[in-house]
């Protein structure tokens, strides 16, 4: 019986350890999302250089 609680307790942990594993692994393709955009976007505000007007 020991044998099996250790046997599930030893799965849990590493089903959990995937589970963050995968998470963060979200969490760091929104963080590139994320700056992705902003980069975008600073590049679009920039005011547009005298010698090109903008149409």
């Amino acid at each position: 019986m020991f044998d099996n609680y250790y046997a599930t307790e030893y799965q849990l942990r590493q089903s959990q350890a995937e589970l963050e594993k995968r998470s963060r692994f979200v969490w760091m393709l929104a963080d590139l999302k994320d700056n992705q955009a902003k980069l975008i976007t600073k590049v679009e505000i920039q005011p547009q250089p005298s010698c090109c007007p903008s149409l």
